[in-house]
């Protein structure tokens, strides 16, 4: 969390504060698509405790609402954003496409690791979120200064997408040991 929190600091370094304002805006127009996914793992955390994998209707249910909202923002995002800023904002729209697909794989990857969290599995959470640091730091020190506020916008799609796949291996390791361990292995 720390890790994704510098990028605007480092924008601002390499770049101007006109460019913080912009991913920093982008960013918060993006975080209520992390929702989606994360309501479907809250509300199953319980019931992921007795279960020795999630149910595939939920999978399908939540990559159905996650894709609709994906969907939703990409057909409405410059129309309702005009609405409250001026033009000057546009560029915000262009990042604001590339951090979406990010902010969903975060959540995404969220609901693998509520099911993590529900069995105990801290360390290969931890192992995640120390992986997901690596892409940040390396976005943060690399990306940022060849590409500036786009090398930030990249950084935060590579760490969504490292950080679902991340989870979703150590949900797929975890079902793995649960499975045999049900079987009586």
């Amino acid at each position: 969390v720390a890790t994704a929190q510098l990028a605007p600091i480092m924008v601002g370094y390499h770049q101007n504060s006109v460019e913080v304002g912009h991913i920093a805006l982008a960013t918060v127009l993006t975080v209520p698509l992390a929702v989606v996914p994360v309501v479907f793992a809250n509300t199953l955390f319980k019931r992921f405790a007795s279960l020795d994998q999630i149910p595939s209707k939920v999978l399908l249910a939540t990559t159905i609402c996650v894709l609709t909202a994906l969907a939703g923002y990409y057909l409405l995002i410059d129309k309702v954003f005009f609405l409250v800023y001026p033009k000057e904002f546009a560029p915000v729209i262009g990042l604001s496409y590339f951090l979406a697909v990010g902010t969903l794989m975060q959540g995404m990857g969220d609901l693998f690791n509520r099911f993590l969290g529900a069995h105990g599995q801290g360390r290969r959470m931890r192992n995640g979120a120390f992986l997901v640091g690596g892409v940040n730091i390396f976005g943060i020190v690399v990306l940022i200064w060849l590409f500036g506020v786009y090398g930030a916008a990249w950084t935060r799609v590579a760490s969504g997408v490292v950080y679902c796949i991340a989870m979703v291996v150590a949900y797929r390791m975890t079902c793995r040991e649960l499975q045999e361990k049900k079987a009586g292995r």
